[in-house]
């Protein structure tokens, strides 16, 4: 089983350092890239534009902005770093096209972060049944935090016999 997961996911090895450059594009020179996938996007004018972005003291600091954000907060991290790639000027438009080629694979990516926190492989895995998944799922997903003590007020303890 472990071979079969090494064959299905060497393309991610190889292409792994790519997805940085969601984050960190001042760190990248374009040979650092690997777009032969991104060919048919004609973005010939990478190479300048990342020379010309890395000139750019106020666009350096708002990525360094945003994984200061992205290690701050624990959700959410998909729409900070599109919104910080749509905030960019269009003479850097080589480059948000490859950031936005490459952010579905972030959004995959969490999506599979979030079935592998469900934990289904316990000993009550055999009850589950699609109503649980998709609640263990919801309650994963969602930001609403019950009030336990006012909820628990309202409930009535065994009464006696």
């Amino acid at each position: 089983m472990k071979s079969k997961f090494s064959v299905r996911f060497q393309d991610f090895q190889h292409i792994g350092p790519t997805f940085s450059f969601l984050i960190k594009p001042e760190n990248f020179e374009e040979s650092d890239l690997d777009l032969s996938l991104f060919e048919w996007m004609k973005i010939g004018d990478l190479e300048m534009q990342l020379i010309d972005f890395k000139l750019f003291s106020l666009w350096v600091v708002k990525f360094t902005e945003l994984r200061k954000t992205l290690e701050t907060t624990a959700s959410d991290h998909e729409v900070s770093i599109l919104s910080c790639w749509t905030s960019l000027p269009e003479k850097f438009d080589c480059m948000k096209k490859d950031a936005f080629a490459l952010s579905p694979f972030g959004t995959t990516y969490l999506c599979e972060q979030i079935f592998s926190h469900v934990n289904i492989l316990n000993p009550h895995r055999s009850r589950l049944t699609t109503k649980h998944s998709e609640g263990c799922v919801q309650l994963k997903v969602s930001r609403y935090t019950p009030d336990i003590a006012t909820l628990s007020k309202g409930k009535q303890g065994q009464g006696s016999h």
